[in-house]
């Protein structure tokens, strides 16, 4: 990747601004490894869906040393991937809000999951309990 370049992604409201011009020339520049770099884009959008993310902004070339480790076999973490985000104060602010991840568009899903899963280890309890 050049060196004096800097690629800097936008994702807003979890959808990458694919149409500027920093992002045309991240995509040019990284086109051999686009595959692992578009996945770990869209592993990030999920991210900031889940969590209702505002604005995310991401440092291109971190992303793709990311990629070329990914690549090599290494695991994408959570925390790898938060890594290459610019803006990770901001973003960190949201992702540690009490529920923030129920604030997305399948939140109430999500919700109604963890509602129900303490509901049932209640009632395993209960009858555990009563026996």
């Amino acid at each position: 990747m050049d060196e004096h370049s800097r690629h800097y992604i936008i994702i807003r409201k979890g959808e990458t601004l694919d149409h500027t011009p920093e992002f045309e020339s991240f995509q040019r520049v990284c086109a051999e490894q686009w595959p692992a770099v578009a996945s770990l884009l869209l592993q990030i959008e999920a991210i900031c869906v889940q969590y209702d993310v505002p604005t995310a902004t991401v440092n291109g070339k971190m992303l793709s040393e990311l990629a070329n480790e990914v690549d090599l076999g290494a695991v994408c973490t959570l925390e790898s991937l938060l890594s290459c985000i610019e803006n990770i104060q901001e973003v960190a602010e949201v992702l540690q809000r009490p529920g923030q991840r129920f604030k997305g568009p399948s939140g109430r899903d999500a919700a109604a999951v963890v509602i129900q899963t303490y509901q049932r280890g209640y009632m395993a309890r209960l009858v555990r309990f009563l026996l």
